[in-house]
């Protein structure tokens, strides 16, 4: 159990600890990095998506920028690891194969920093957006399988189970 309670803290710390130490440091950082217009508009249109897999058609409706500058700021939290795109390969031809979500480490810091409280009045407002027939259809359209909350979680309880030895050790 020791090394689980570790394993949290050091994670809880990555999260919100420079590597200087400092945590007002880090949490200013993250702050700056999430909130920036058009970074924001993203996290919060990936979490906002019915299935938090959007396309870059969806999230360039939703935003209102360019392709090239959603990108832009995708490539940026995909390096803070807040962000990661996912494929699907056996998409059709007519069919979206590349989809962008948030990290579990991206949900830990946006929960962290208190910057999306209502998921529920975001999906509502992106249901309402009135969508051309194509942004439709990709909307629609197939997804890659994402693992749940519940197996993420078994993994990771596993993984700590194989990290805790397999002897008490005596301290003394």
């Amino acid at each position: 159990r020791i090394y689980r309670t570790i394993i949290l803290l050091c994670h809880h710390n990555r999260i919100m600890t420079s590597p200087d130490g400092d945590t007002t440091k880090k949490r200013a950082e993250l702050t700056n990095l999430v909130t920036q217009e058009t970074r924001f508009q993203v996290i919060q249109n990936i979490l906002a998506h019915p299935k938090s897999l959007p396309t870059l058609l969806e999230l360039e409706h939703a935003i209102d920028k360019s392709q090239t500058t959603i990108l832009g700021h995708i490539e940026t939290l995909q390096n803070e690891g807040i962000v990661e795109k996912h494929k699907l390969e056996e998409a059709a031809p007519d069919e979206p194969s590349t989809f962008f979500a948030v990290t579990p480490y991206g949900l830990s810091v946006v929960d962290q920093l208190g910057v999306f409280d209502d998921l529920g009045l975001m999906r509502e407002m992106y249901a309402q957006l009135d969508k051309p027939e194509k942004v439709q259809r990709y909307e629609n359209a197939p997804r890659p399988e994402l693992a749940s909350v519940d197996e993420v979680q078994a993994d990771l309880e596993a993984e700590l189970d194989d990290l805790e030895p397999d002897e008490e050790v005596d301290p003394a």
